[in-house]
């Protein structure tokens, strides 16, 4: 049963590299007893994103729908951190936020709240 914790924190996986993973469907996939409960569209009011601290040189890229290599909105290495801060009451889109990797199967850790 997903769980209601706020904020949300977790370790995702990004499989395959150069791969866009929508963030609201890697959060759907955690096994059930960590699994956030996400309402539908899935929004938040604070997002962060931290690279894998032990991931060497890979980039992390962070995005749209469109996201690519080439295309993106923030490009973070091992250790980093983007955060996405919401003024009002849950207004950012996990749905709409995308995760790549130019590394097979590195992971990146996210935290959230909702309200």
């Amino acid at each position: 049963m997903p769980v209601s914790n706020t904020p949300w924190a977790g370790t995702l996986t990004l499989t395959t590299a150069n791969t866009p993973y929508q963030l609201s469907q890697l959060l759907s996939d955690v096994p059930a007893a960590r699994r956030p409960i996400m309402g539908n569209p899935p929004r938040a009011q604070f997002v962060a994103i931290q690279a894998n601290p032990d991931a060497g040189g890979a980039r992390f890229y962070i995005g749209n729908p469109d996201l690519s290599t080439t295309n993106y909105g923030a490009l973070i290495y091992a250790t980093q951190v983007w955060p996405i801060y919401s003024m009002d009451v849950n207004l950012i889109r996990l749905d709409h936020i995308y995760l790549a990797c130019d590394t097979n199967a590195e992971t990146v850790n996210v935290l959230f709240i909702t309200r």
